[in-house]
């Protein structure tokens, strides 16, 4: 009888080691699959990996693992409620490991965006230890959007591995003021091969003369034209590094995107917080010999963005010693491109907090002509006070005044930040068994 008891009691100790050892091992699984409510979304199905790493991470909590053994685009996301109109800021602490993207000239890499649109941080690459990062973003008139950790991007497939850590989201103060700082950046020196043929342009002092004036009277249309609703602050920034790359659209032809300026710009762009950039260069000779080939003769390019701030480009034409670019009896507005590809911007940042509004290059429709002196100028004062009158609705259309504090958020909206909820790590035995419990019952 003792002998029968002591190969229960044998069974019984043996039965409990076995479960601890399932209960262990699930809870190792757990813990590497608990995501704090975060999904996953990637774009190939197979050679990615989303684990809560335990072991490389920056501080006490498990860090997000994304590995994508072969070029993919692959996500943690999390829906969240927001404020419309207001600034967000989300940062971690991120980490990589020989992250490499498909395409050289796109831009992808780690980062932290709102899923399904085309904002999102500066991309990293390569291998590097633990290191900031951030991103700030307008919600517009969202009340929802998806956060995304990201490794990949919307242009690009991405491999290597990133580890993001400390994850946190804080929303801040909207600056109201109608207020623009504006960055100009002429690029001195333009030097690209395209097609094995070398363009190398340069601009001229006299280039430099009408920028400058260029600027000064974009500052003042800005006030004017606007009905002193809004004030332009503005630098001038000449960058002495050559450009050598350019990017090309089946639509414009080839032009200098923010991929081929950022790396002598952004940081500058950051340090003063720009709400808008202008970037200047040459892109043919000054007897139009010797061209970079575009399309439809374009002076400028605009409603794009770096990094969610406004971003134009304004090509200077052949002799850039013309009335074209100067003030003179026969041009009295030599800056109309800098204010009109400005405007795309402003454009942009209506339709996309939901108003509807005249496209900017739809002047014939209302009735509106290109003046052989002013251009366009009685188009630009009706178009940014909203006086273009609209007869199929009988009413008058345009920017409105919401149109001049729609500047991108910067640092200093968060002076006064408020910390959000975005993600709860288990802190204690009952929160770790409640979060088991959810993860099953998800499966």
């Amino acid at each position: 009888m003792k002998k029968q008891k002591g190969i229960i009691r044998i069974g019984s100790i043996i039965i409990i080691i076995i479960l601890l050892i399932i209960l262990v091992n699930f809870f190792k699984v757990y813990k590497a699959n608990y995501f704090s409510g975060f999904e996953k979304a990637t774009v190939k199905q197979v050679g990615v990996k989303f684990i809560r790493d335990s072991e490389i991470k920056y501080s006490d909590s498990n860090s997000y693992k994304i590995e994508n053994l072969e070029y993919n685009d692959s996500t943690f996301y999390r829906e969240i409620e927001v404020e419309p109109n207001t600034p967000y800021r989300i940062s971690c602490m991120v980490k990589t490991q020989n992250v490499e993207c498909e395409t050289a000239n796109e831009s992808g890499g780690a980062l932290i965006g709102l899923l399904d649109t085309v904002e999102y941080s500066k991309p990293i690459t390569g291998t590097n230890d633990w290191q900031p990062m951030e991103f700030i973003f307008d919600s517009k008139n969202r009340d929802k959007v998806k956060i995304s950790f990201r490794l990949g991007g919307n242009e690009n497939n991405c491999s290597g591995t990133v580890w993001f850590s400390d994850l946190k989201l804080e929303k801040g103060i909207k600056d109201k003021t109608k207020n623009w700082k504006v960055g100009c950046f002429i690029i001195k020196e333009l030097n690209v091969d395209i097609d094995g043929h070398q363009y190398d342009f340069k601009v001229n002092s006299e280039d430099i003369k009408n920028v400058e004036l260029n600027m000064k009277r974009y500052q003042e249309d800005c006030y004017e034209f606007s009905n002193r609703a809004m004030n332009v602050q503005y630098d001038i920034v000449e960058v002495d590094t050559p450009i050598t790359s350019i990017s090309y659209s089946d639509e414009h032809g080839y032009y200098v995107s923010y991929k081929d300026v950022e790396d002598a710009i952004y940081d500058i762009i950051q340090e003063k917080q720009y709400d808008h950039v202008f970037v200047v260069c040459r892109m043919e000779d000054e007897l139009g010999n010797e061209t970079i080939p575009i399309y439809d003769n374009w002076i400028g390019l605009g409603g794009m963005d770096i990094y969610g701030v406004g971003y134009s480009l304004i090509r200077i034409n052949k002799n850039g010693n013309t009335y074209t670019y100067k003030y003179g009896i026969t041009n009295k507005l030599p800056e109309e491109a800098y204010v009109h590809e400005f405007l795309h911007t402003l454009e942009r940042n209506m339709q996309e907090n939901g108003y509807e509004i005249p496209e900017l290059h739809a002047y014939e429709k209302y009735g509106y002509t290109v003046e052989a002196i002013q251009g366009l100028k009685e188009w630009y004062i009706d178009y940014m006070n909203g006086e273009i009158y609209d007869r199929v609705i009988s009413n008058y259309v345009g920017l409105n005044d919401f149109a001049y504090n729609t500047q991108p958020p910067h640092i200093d909206n968060f002076k006064y930040a408020q910390e959000e909820e975005l993600y709860i790590e288990p802190q204690n035995i009952i929160e770790e068994v409640k979060a088991i419990v959810d993860v099953l019952i998800k499966r």
